[in-house]
């Protein structure tokens, strides 16, 4: 018999690192989020044997179950940190400057170990599985004028099982345009002088294609086998000078900081939560020009992060909030 109809608003998500890859946990944090996919997919092999007829196929069966999806909502300052985890692949947790429960946690690419899996938990009131192995394959954060900061989470994981869900939102903070300072500099070293630059729009999308495997003999994914990691994003400014032009025609490298700090809020003795990303080598493409005959002329940018052998990273992310860490349950 048919049940009643939900809105969209009635699901929730949640998320849990993983202590060993496919082997679901319960969520650590719930996402507050605006959009939200997981589709489940199959690979159908058809039989397109003759028959002693015309039609082509007779049969079909499925060898592979999966599910694929994106998660978008607000960044917030404790949730973000499962998601970074697993893009990144390490985390490592210090006290912050002159405090004793506020930590800044940082993310670092994992070259020599696969990053740590996670369980995505989804219920609504039809149904509620929790998908193993959860992998990111892209993390975008998107910044407006006069908006939330926003993250989209591109993700893959296994076909899920039925669960029983106690869905628990807590308290995160969250940030605005007004908390963001975005800067550009010669080197690392020149990142705390530097002037902010003054953006219209920001986004910055970290990257990691996985390969997924099903070995024979199976139907589900085994593993997500990561591939290549890259950084790339997209900025957009009003066109006041030439600075950036210049750098952008010449390929000249630059170092990029994207601080998203909630100055509004206090935690411990003098911290604010935040969440900062530093490339030390930047290239910038040559400009385009939007050049509206009624509207201020706007120049946009895309950009794509380097290796920087000398600071030993294309990029880093660190998170400051109360969370010792991130490890699984």
């Amino acid at each position: 018999m048919p049940g009643n109809p939900f809105i969209g608003r009635r699901e929730s998500v949640g998320v849990g690192l993983e202590a060993t890859p496919g082997t679901t946990v319960a969520p650590q944090a719930w996402q507050r989020h605006l959009a939200l996919t997981l589709d489940p997919k199959t690979t159908v092999v058809q039989n397109l044997s003759a028959m002693g007829r015309v039609e082509d196929i007779n049969d079909s069966a499925v060898t592979e179950e999966w599910v694929d999806g994106s998660i978008n909502g607000k960044v917030t300052d404790i949730t973000i940190g499962y998601l970074l985890a697993n893009i990144f692949g390490v985390v490592t947790p210090a006290l912050h400057s002159s405090e004793t429960i506020v930590y800044d946690n940082t993310f670092t690419v994992a070259s020599s170990t696969l990053p740590p899996s996670l369980t995505f938990a989804r219920t609504n009131p039809v149904r509620s599985r929790r998908f193993g192995m959860g992998t990111l394959t892209d993390l975008e954060i998107d910044i407006k004028q006069n908006d939330w900061v926003q993250v989209t989470a591109t993700v893959t994981a296994k076909s899920g099982t039925t669960s029983t869900e106690t869905v628990a939102y807590t308290a995160e903070n969250e940030f605005t345009s007004k908390h963001v300072i975005i800067k550009t500099a010669a080197n690392l070293a020149g990142l705390t002088g530097a002037t902010a630059l003054q953006v219209k729009s920001l986004k910055l999308k970290i990257s990691r294609k996985t390969e997924r495997f099903t070995p024979v003999g199976g139907i589900d994914p085994v593993s997500f086998d990561p591939n290549s990691w890259g950084v790339t994003g997209t900025v957009v400014m009003r066109y006041t000078d030439t600075t950036l032009e210049d750098i952008a025609f010449a390929n000249t490298a630059q170092a990029l900081s994207v601080a998203i700090v909630n100055s509004d809020v206090t935690i411990g003795t003098s911290a604010h939560p935040g969440l900062t990303f530093t490339a030390p080598q930047v290239r910038f493409d040559p400009q385009t020009l939007d050049n509206k005959l009624d509207q201020t002329l706007s120049q946009t940018f895309n950009f794509h992060a380097e290796l920087n052998t000398t600071a030993g990273y294309m990029m880093q992310a660190v998170l400051t909030n109360i969370q010792n860490g991130y490890a699984h349950v």
